[in-house]
């Protein structure tokens, strides 16, 4: 059993969900410090519900939408298959050769010839576009937001 990448790739969701999570609340305008629908109680929804709710109120495009999918199949591997200890294995065995690695892979254009390297490197750069994907949906709904308070204060000022 590889524990050091299990971790990384647990560790790697947390961070995701996490952030989904943070986007919703902004979303939502939720300030509560311990949302019971958004934090870390058993109550809470689950990662595939976040990104469910994301991408019905078309605030991720289905192609992110699709990674986080990706992301949690090959997470729900790592996380639920004891035999699962590399990244070859969860995409020979389960993940149906996911096209997505070998997008990842050719543009690494590694020195090395090790296979699994290039497929955790090729995660890596994966898991990142998620982030940066993340990063610019935040944005966006945080100018979505100062947008309509600047409208509502324009608005209060003309009917006074």
């Amino acid at each position: 059993m590889n524990i050091e990448l299990k971790s990384e790739v647990l560790y790697n969701s947390i961070f995701i969900e996490g952030y989904l999570s943070q986007i919703l609340m902004k979303l939502f305008h939720i300030q509560k410090a311990e949302p019971k629908t958004l934090g870390h109680s058993w109550t809470a929804l689950s990662f595939k519900s976040k990104a469910d709710l994301l991408y019905d109120l078309e605030k991720i495009e289905k192609d992110l939408y699709n990674d986080l999918l990706t992301f949690m199949e090959i997470r729900n591997q790592f996380i639920h298959n004891g035999d699962t200890n590399s990244f070859k294995f969860v995409i020979e065995k389960r993940v149906n050769k996911k096209k997505i690695f070998k997008d990842f892979v050719k543009n690494l254009n590694l020195e090395s010839n090790d296979l699994e390297k290039q497929y955790q490197l090729g995660f890596n750069k994966f898991t990142a576009s998620i982030i940066n994907e993340l990063t610019e949906t935040e944005k966006r709904i945080w100018n979505d937001r100062m947008k309509q308070l600047e409208n509502e204060l324009e608005l209060h000022k003309k009917t006074q």
